[in-house]
């Protein structure tokens, strides 16, 4: 009976710390469970981003995205250097005037500028997210397929008892696999993700 109890409670301890994993974001994955040791992923999302083609695919669809705003407030900067010039050597009757005009003008441009680098930046986070969601998907995939019965993002686990099966690092993995999939994609198409 006693037997019976422990085993239970390593079970029933086991799920609860799997759920309470889960529930706080760490884990990525979570088969089937077992009472048994089960082999546990462990995975560096960021990692394998930053190795991936991914990221050179981030940089094309924001460059894409971004260059005919950035070339259109190149140009103003550069009408509005050529507006202070003339503000410079005009005489003084049209140079109140176009200070003035050179002021508005610089006003605009910073406006412009601070609004590009926001749009900029939430369209990072933005693209930035949906291609984490797509390696966490490789992840998952990976994991799967190695039979893994949980995958933890690296810097998730914050303590493990020492008896504990030690967790098993795929990031390289995740990067392969999405090499692969980057591979056999036709060019130009996005990276597939099933």
């Amino acid at each position: 009976m006693r037997r019976q109890r422990a085993a239970a409670l390593r079970v029933c301890g086991s799920l609860c710390l799997r759920i309470a994993l889960s529930t706080l974001g760490f884990v990525t994955a979570v088969p089937a469970l077992a009472a048994d040791a089960v082999p546990i992923g462990v995975v560096d999302l960021e990692q394998a981003f930053q190795r991936s083609p991914l990221v050179l695919a981030l940089a094309v669809r924001l460059g894409t995205e971004f260059e005919p705003r950035r070339r259109a407030l190149k140009q103003r900067v550069a009408e509005l250097a050529r507006l202070r010039n003339r503000a410079q050597v005009a005489p003084a009757a049209e140079r109140a005037g176009l200070e003035e005009r050179v002021g508005a003008e610089a006003q605009a441009v910073a406006a412009a500028q601070a609004e590009l680098r926001r749009d900029l930046e939430a369209a990072q986070r933005k693209h930035g997210e949906e291609f984490m969601s797509r390696v966490a998907e490789v992840a998952a995939e990976v994991a799967r397929e190695k039979g893994m019965a949980l995958l933890v993002r690296k810097g998730g686990i914050l303590w493990t008892r020492s008896a504990d099966p030690v967790p098993i690092d795929i990031t390289e993995d995740v990067v392969r696999a999405i090499l692969r999939k980057a591979e056999q994609a036709p060019p130009g198409a996005p990276l597939p993700t099933q």
